[in-house]
């Protein structure tokens, strides 16, 4: 009956965490989930994808720097719900709360420890990672949950039921173009695994799944690959382009004196090996990894709180001597070893130094050896005060999350986009035939946020909608998306730009005459963007900064049109 009661107990724990305001935390859609979220809206009404040259059964990503399969995982929920948020992020939401009986499942499966099986089920339920990913809708989480899920199948005791772990394989293959690199030498892996649990047993039947992902590997690379239009994306990785290398060498032969053995030490070979290792240690940073994330180039993620707890740098330490025990080394050096091979998305790309997506696969291995050093903690003496200390661990994080994070992660994130598509949509209701020029640099982004969150993508719009995005012209409903600056000169068009624009001049530099209003930054007010000849909003009296009091106010559709201008646009022309 304790036991019953402890899991219904976890399994609200995880309803709660996952689905809790989830169409409000966080309070913004990414890009990513944008470009997903709008093609999957599309595939729920028409089919294809916006510009109507792709069905959904294509098995071709929207764009080289997406994949296939997320969108198409998204669509039943269209269907479900009006909310594009809601629509959106249900499906990692229900990943996030099925991840930890899968992970727990699969270290059942190679250590067939029972009690291992239910700690490991416990670490990855209150995770920080899996907790904020799994409400969020990023590909690497979809990958990461179906490589998992595969291998949990892989050790089936049953005779034939392994040979599930291969669609599975499949899926997770076309969720996430980081991780396609991964299955062949997850699958090796694991095959590895099975050779050292049944080393007097034939292996030969569990080839398949390692031959069934070489064979589809094959296939995309030689047949799918051509037709994707990648090269863009491969220049930016050390399979195509090498020509960083040069400069490393090139940058060390300078600074140095002329020498024989120059050529020894300052080669392709040794600049490859730098920039390796350097990509390997800072993914692997233990300050990003227990302290703080990635306030640079995560801002969706809680950076004020590391991906892990403190107390897991004990338990990872304790898992690794435990998983050098005489009955679990062969296996646990197996997956140790392997931890640097399933960084490859970090260490081959070149774009930039984002480690917490391609990384992703990487840190919920990491989870195996906490999850051990947990089990020992919990076969000692003092597992209530690990309990303890993990405990207050989780509330920290959680305090952190519902309390702190929307407000620094909104302004990190792109909850300005989002009110300005609302913004829009009152514009609009108001003035039907009114002319918008929205100036911003990605055109196409802004465009799909608008639709997704406007509802206003339907069998009656299309057309317009996929000649729009055919053509490039990013017109929709009399609203012209463009990348330019704004045109000062128009006193009569509604025109919003964004505030900082390294080519274009700030509206705060037009006359004091110019009658302007702001959609602000949360953490300081600032411009974000800048609305030019504005009849809405300028109707009511309005501040010159904004403070959110709660989760409420971040549910816009839920708003008066007198409610949000007072919110969300701000007068900063009364602060002069």
């Amino acid at each position: 009956m304790k036991q019953k009661l402890l899991l219904i107990g976890l399994i609200f724990f995880l309803i709660f965490t996952r689905f809790s305001a989830l169409d409000t935390l966080p309070p913004f859609l990414t890009h990513d989930e944008v470009v997903y979220g709008v093609v999957a809206q599309s595939f729920a009404v028409q089919g294809t994808t916006l510009t109507q040259d792709q069905t959904w059964y294509s098995l071709r990503p929207v764009h080289p720097f997406y994949a296939e399969f997320p969108a198409l995982l998204m669509t039943p929920f269209f269907w479900l719900t009006d909310n594009p948020l809601l629509a959106i992020r249900i499906p990692t939401a229900l990943m996030g709360v099925t991840f930890p009986f899968v992970f727990g499942w699969f270290c059942w499966g190679v250590w067939r420890n029972k009690t291992l099986a239910w700690v490991a089920v416990v670490v990855a339920a209150v995770n920080p990672l899996w907790w904020q990913f799994s409400r969020l809708s990023y590909d690497a989480v979809y990958s990461t949950f179906f490589y998992f899920l595969g291998g949990a199948i892989f050790f089936s005791n049953t005779k034939r039921g392994f040979l599930w772990s291969i669609p599975i394989f499949a899926l997770g293959f076309f969720q996430y173009q980081g991780f396609k690199l991964l299955l062949v030498p997850w699958i090796a892996l694991l095959t590895l695994v099975w050779f050292l649990q049944h080393q007097k047993v034939s292996v030969r039947a569990r080839l398949i799944p390692l031959l069934s992902s070489l064979v589809l590997l094959s296939v995309y690379i030689f047949f799918m690959l051509p037709q994707q239009h990648v090269e863009g994306r491969l220049e930016g990785t050390l399979l195509q382009d090498q020509s960083i290398l040069s400069e490393i060498v090139d940058d060390q032969r300078r600074k140095a004196l002329q020498s024989p053995i120059s050529p020894l030490f300052a080669n392709k070979f040794t600049a490859l090996v730098q920039l390796s290792a350097d990509r390997l240690l800072s993914s692997f940073s233990p300050h990003m990894l227990f302290l703080n994330s990635e306030p640079s180039a995560s801002g969706f993620a809680v950076w004020s709180h590391g991906l892990f707890y403190l107390v897991d740098i004990a338990l990872l330490l304790l898992g690794i001597g435990a998983l050098q025990q005489k009955k679990t080394r062969a296996i646990g050096v197996s997956f140790l070893l392997a931890l640097p091979f399933v960084a490859a998305p970090v260490i081959i790309n070149l774009t930039s130094e984002w480690y917490l997506l391609r990384s992703f696969f990487a840190y919920t291995l990491m989870l195996l050896v906490i999850s051990w050093g947990a089990l020992v903690c919990w076969q000692s003496r003092f597992r209530w005060l690990v309990v303890v200390v993990y405990t207050l661990s989780v509330l920290n994080f959680a305090s952190q999350y519902f309390i702190r994070y929307p407000v620094m992660g909104a302004d990190a994130g792109f909850f300005s986009e989002r009110v300005l598509t609302q913004y829009i949509a009152w514009v609009r209701q108001a003035y039907p035939d009114e002319p918008i020029t929205v100036y911003t640099i990605d055109p196409p982004i802004l465009l799909s946020s608008y639709l997704l969150h406007s509802q206003s993508l339907s069998a009656e719009t299309v057309d317009q909608i996929a000649q729009t995005f055919r053509e490039r012209t990013y017109l929709f409903d009399n609203i012209t998306f463009k990348d330019a600056c704004v045109d000062d000169d128009d006193e009569t068009t509604l025109g919003i730009t964004e505030a900082i624009r390294d080519r274009c001049r700030s509206l705060s530099d037009l006359s004091a005459d110019v009658h302007k209003i702001t959609i602000p930054a949360l953490k300081d007010s600032g411009s974000v963007y800048e609305i030019l000849n504005d009849h809405i909003c300028s109707r009511y009296t309005l501040g010159t900064f904004i403070q959110v009091a709660n989760l409420q106010q971040f549910r816009l559709h839920d708003m008066s049109e007198e409610a949000f201008c007072r919110q969300w646009i701000t007068d900063l022309k009364k602060v002069t």
